[in-house]
């Protein structure tokens, strides 16, 4: 399994519009069930989140300027995620762990 991550941009998304919820549970298939109550998941991050979002997009735009990306993927046999630096042809250079991805998004070097 593996994925790639598309460009990032903190421009607010609209906001989901709530669920009307009644306050009697409704019958299921006839027979009286237990309500269940859920909250609404949001559909974009805390408003605090956004510098750091454009921060993480920022280097996302330098790693392509120096001609490498980061591409993450699943490994079946560690059971761990693998961060590989590629180059933008997707060779890869080397693996990172994710520890080293994590600061390389905030802003360090990539060695």
């Amino acid at each position: 399994m593996s994925f790639e991550v598309p460009p990032v941009s903190s421009t607010p998304v609209p906001a989901a519009q709530p669920v009307e919820r009644t306050d009697k549970p409704q019958p299921v298939n006839g027979k009286d069930v237990d309500a269940v109550q859920l909250d609404m998941i949001p559909s974009s991050p805390p408003e605090e989140l956004y510098d750091q979002i454009d921060a993480a997009a920022m280097r996302v735009d330098e790693l392509k300027s120096e001609g490498r990306e980061l591409h993450f993927s699943f490994n079946e046999e560690s059971k761990r995620v693998q961060i590989e630096v590629r180059d933008l042809k997707g060779n890869v250079l080397r693996t990172i762990p994710p520890s080293k991805a994590l600061s390389v998004a905030t802003g360090d070097k990539l060695d």
